[in-house]
């Protein structure tokens, strides 16, 4: 579940996973994804945790692939497939030199800064002109299945990076759930409610 994902088991584990709720609410609502599957697609991404990723950036990896097509399950496995093979050796060592870094000073980049480090090794690969060429060097970096969702990224950077505003922002202001809930006293169905007890219910799963 996400609490296990991310290790929240701490005294402020309700209190991250209130600020989780609220991006994934945002996100609800300003992506081609539902809750429930941007949900889904986080549970399968526990190499995020290894690398110091939050939350927030693996809700809006997920939310763009959800939105370009990809179901939410494989959306989870191709970031999750991703982010484990870029940290094999040869495999960094081919991410080093794409965004100009040795292999150690990439290395130490990501156990510092992951979340920053990705998005650089994305613009790079998103500045090849050439489609067969992109695709090649996305499956030599981060395998058949991770390559597929990477190279989707890297080609929709713009949006993903605006998502993850939108989440950041959500989870700032601890406000998206709390509107949400009235919103969804109006609405048919409670669906926005649901999703706000299918969060939390998480930490239980």
């Amino acid at each position: 579940n996400i609490r296990q994902v991310f290790q929240l088991l701490g005294p402020d584990s309700i209190k991250q996973l209130g600020g989780i709720a609220d991006a994934i609410t945002a996100l609800d609502a300003a992506a081609a994804a539902t809750g429930g599957q941007i949900v889904e697609g986080m549970r399968r991404v526990s190499a995020a945790m290894q690398l110091g990723l939050k939350p927030n950036f693996v809700a809006a990896m997920v939310t763009q692939l959800i939105s370009m097509g990809t179901a939410a399950e494989l959306a989870g496995t191709r970031v999750q497939s991703a982010l484990n093979a870029l940290v094999q050796p040869k495999k960094l060592v081919k991410a080093a030199a794409l965004v100009g870094m040795t292999g150690e000073a990439f290395k130490k980049a990501l156990g510092t800064d992951a979340q920053n480090t990705i998005v650089k090794l994305l613009a790079a690969i998103g500045k090849i002109q050439y489609p067969v060429e992109k695709v090649l060097l996305t499956i030599t970096l981060f395998g058949q299945v991770g390559g597929k969702g990477m190279g989707a990224l890297a080609t929709s950077l713009d949006e993903m990076l605006k998502l993850l505003a939108v989440a950041d922002k959500a989870t700032a202001e601890g406000t998206a759930t709390t509107r949400a809930w009235g919103m969804a006293m109006e609405t048919t169905g409670g669906h926005i409610a649901r999703l706000k007890n299918a969060v939390f219910a998480l930490s239980d799963d």
